[in-house]
């Protein structure tokens, strides 16, 4: 396993959880790097899974259905960068993304076509720090509404805000919340993203009471891409990361 120290400092609250809890990826077949993209990892029945989009895993659009890779290889693992138990300290575990037997590991809804899989982590370096994202915080405000303020937490063109941690873009809800996309259980944003974002958690924050320390985050899904040829994004609803892992035995 590989260490890389940019900054040591102490777990401080005044660092918001959503920077520990997106994650780098990096896609590699036959040891070369492919391309980058962003995770967060949940907890199921006392397992740990990675979340990000499916598209990561096969290394297909999902929406063209067109290789990612210039020379249409297929990803074969997944390189994670976990926290140490330092901020600034960084662990990367490698996770083959197929069984010896060639079976994939990911694991997609079984019944619904959504750019949303998981992965079973069985591979976590001794030392990580895993900060989860709690997926009950998917409760949404009724108050959502097109042109509000929401935000993607990922990796644009693989690129940190320092060391590891990820930017903060901002989106505007560019649909109306209640209503899918085209028969898909998703949303529209408007915002600039770009490659490597791709499996970042979007938020929507809220202010409970007069103070701004009582912040109320809402999960509100799993970035996918930019389609249309626009500066539009699509997210997918949290209840489909929710039914993949409810249909684990």
């Amino acid at each position: 396993m590989l260490n890389f120290i940019f900054f040591a400092a102490a777990l401080s609250s005044s660092f918001d959880p959503l920077s520990l809890q997106s994650l780098y990826l990096n896609v590699v077949t036959d040891g070369q790097y492919v391309f980058s993209a962003t995770g967060f990892i949940v907890e199921h029945d006392s397992r740990y899974y990675l979340v990000t989009n499916q598209h990561v895993f096969t290394g297909i659009d999902f929406f063209t259905g067109t290789p990612l890779a210039s020379d249409s290889s297929s990803p074969v693992e997944l390189h994670l960068w976990y926290h140490g138990p330092l901020l600034g300290q960084w662990t990367v575990g490698v996770e083959s993304l197929y069984e010896e037997n060639g079976d994939q590991r990911w694991i997609s809804h079984r019944y619904e076509e959504a750019d949303a899989a998981v992965l079973p982590l069985e591979e976590i370096p001794s030392g990580a720090l895993l900060h989860t994202l709690d997926l009950s915080e998917e409760n949404i405000d009724p108050a959502v509404i097109p042109g509000q303020t929401l935000y993607i937490i990922g990796f644009p063109y693989g690129r940190a805000s320092t060391g590891k941690m990820p930017i903060w873009k901002t989106a505007h809800l560019a649909s109306e919340y209640d209503l899918d996309v085209e028969g898909s259980r998703a949303f529209l944003v408007d915002a600039t993203t770009r490659e490597g974002m791709s499996g970042a958690p979007v938020v929507l924050r809220t202010f409970d009471g007069s103070s701004t320390e009582n912040v109320v985050t809402h999960f509100l899904g799993i970035y996918s891409a930019q389609y249309l040829d626009a500066e539009i994004g699509v997210v997918w609803r949290p209840e489909i990361i929710t039914e993949i892992l409810e249909s684990i035995l």
